[in-house]
């Protein structure tokens, strides 16, 4: 068995919740429904 999947570091929630923030696309909400819309046509 490899060790390939036993890396992982602990992130606290405070830190993650401040990345996710960060990361978060600037995307309006026109924007997102009309990215949901697509898959239904």
């Amino acid at each position: 068995m490899t060790n390939e999947f036993l890396h992982f570091e602990k992130i606290s929630r405070q830190t993650w919740q401040s990345l996710h923030r960060k990361t978060t696309p600037p995307l309006t909400e026109e924007e997102l429904e009309s990215i949901k819309r697509f898959n239904d046509q």
